[in-house]
């Protein structure tokens, strides 16, 4: 009997910068995602492919195929009037993302123990509060989770998003943003954000209770920052969950911490800009090298667009402290606008890790 196949498409222009086959029966499960597509890697098409087919050399097709990225991102930029004079002036804080934040982002992969265990050997006096978990659409083979800490050393309150659970839940986020063109607002004033990363936020509120736990570790320890985390989905999840903070009230701006990794275009132009404004200076989307993700959906398409502000490393180990901030444009050919041709493998890895693997592994060094 012939495999089912699925044919999943990498938002790009004209072309789709990264093309891969999953079969439908080893995706759909309770398989994590990432582990699948690491084991699976050698099957799917390549930049490099890509490059063959187009019978020129890699660089010369990556340089071609830019230059109408370019013009997208300038039109998109110029859109939103973002210029120097916007720039975020919060210095970013290279070791503390690392060895504290994306731990956190990390451990939301794991089950309740394997975050009590990240936390454990991230920070010297921090607690658990609570690991909400819940069944992403009513489907069992699809969990969304989330999870609330405090560190008292650092006097901060965490708040961490869960990013794609399942292979199968990567292949439908794939279709609903690719189909469903519609998006909702979770507020007038903060624009449209993707109706499919709103409606597992909303579950998580109005199930797992994450913003209720929030407000009461608000007023128990009423002079700690909030920290907002989360890779991939969990990304769009967090920058959804810092607006509703702000919006709320539950805290000042200027005492919350917005930090995602491998995180995908959220919301339109007017949800980017309200990002920007009312989210605090320090409000960061790390990108890793030519990760697929941040690219997803495309400029083109339903007006989706980033906010600030975008810190790239453009090393695919990321081992090194090597970074740039691109504060003067959300889509900057200074970072990682300055690719075409993205992979999965960069997604799946930051800073050397693998982050899933490494969070259900406790965090461990």
């Amino acid at each position: 009997m012939a495999k089912l196949w699925l044919l999943s498409l990498a938002f790009g222009i004209g072309i789709a910068p990264f093309l891969f086959a999953v079969p439908l029966q080893k995706a759909k499960g309770t398989t994590d995602s990432r582990k699948w597509l690491a084991e699976h890697m050698d099957e799917m098409i390549t930049e490099m492919d890509l490059a063959k087919a187009y019978g020129a050399p890699y660089d010369l097709v990556e340089q071609t195929l830019n230059k109408r990225r370019k013009m997208l991102r300038k039109t998109a930029n110029e859109s939103r009037n973002i210029g120097p004079k916007n720039a975020k002036d919060a210095a970013y804080d290279h070791k503390m993302i690392r060895h504290k934040i994306f731990p956190m982002a990390a451990a939301s992969y794991g089950d309740t123990e394997n975050v009590k265990n990240c936390i454990r050997n991230t920070f010297r006096n921090a607690t658990l509060y609570r690991n909400s978990v819940v069944q992403c659409n009513g489907k069992a083979y699809e969990l969304c989770s989330a999870f609330t800490a405090v560190s008292h050393e650092d006097k901060a309150i965490i708040l961490s998003f869960r990013g794609t659970d399942t292979g199968y839940q990567l292949i439908e986020e794939t279709i609903q943003i690719a189909l469903f063109k519609r998006s909702q607002s979770p507020d007038e004033e903060w624009g449209k954000v993707g109706s499919y990363f709103l409606k597992i936020f909303n579950q998580l509120v109005d199930e797992g209770k994450i913003i209720d736990d929030l407000a009461k570790l608000v007023n128990t320890y009423n002079d700690y920052e909030i920290w907002v985390t989360g890779h991939s989905l969990g990304g769009a999840m967090a920058a959804i969950a810092s607006a509703t903070i702000v919006d709320a009230k539950l805290i000042s701006a200027q005492r919350l911490k917005l930090v995602t990794f491998g995180q995908p275009r959220t919301g339109n132009g007017e949800w980017a800009t309200a990002m920007d404004k009312k989210v605090g200076p320090f409000n960061y989307r790390v990108v890793n090298n030519r990760d697929l993700v941040p690219h997803m959906p495309p400029l083109w398409f339903e007006g989706y667009r980033h906010h600030m502000t975008e810190v790239f490393y453009n090393n695919a180990k990321n081992k090194t402290e090597e970074f740039v901030i691109c504060a003067d444009e959300a889509e900057s050919d200074e970072c990682a606008g300055k690719y075409w041709f993205y992979n999965v493998r960069d997604h799946l890895n930051y800073f050397g890790k693998s982050v899933s693997e490494w969070g259900e592994k406790g965090c461990a060094n």
